[in-house]
């Protein structure tokens, strides 16, 4: 797959991006359409690269049917389970999540 080196080139990179403010403010300025697209191109690729490794698996294993089936159940269920059940997963960081949204809606109302 990837080198050490390149995992550790990224790392310093995202690092140095963290620190610079100039960065970060690049990124917040990329629009919403843009950046659905590189969401949706980067899961498809995560997705079908998830996908070529279950050439490698032996699938007439029961045990790896198990753990295959409930992973793509648990997946395709959760989300519809949180949506009804909104206020059961409580991580702790309600502050953090609102206080993004709250920065995008303000850039939304500066930038009209």
């Amino acid at each position: 797959m990837a080198s050490r080196r390149t995992y550790q080139c990224v790392g310093v990179l995202l690092v140095v991006a963290r620190v610079m403010g100039k960065f970060g403010a690049l990124l917040s300025c990329i629009p919403a359409p843009v950046l659905g697209g590189i969401v949706l191109i980067l899961f498809g690729m995560i997705i079908s690269l998830g996908l070529g490794y279950l050439e490698s698996v032996r699938l007439h294993s029961t045990r790896n049917m198990v753990v295959l089936g409930v992973s793509f159940s648990v997946g395709m269920a959760l989300p519809s389970w949180i949506k009804t059940n909104p206020g059961v997963i409580n991580t702790g960081y309600v502050r953090v999540s609102l206080s993004v949204c709250e920065r995008e809606k303000v850039s939304e109302v500066g930038s009209t």
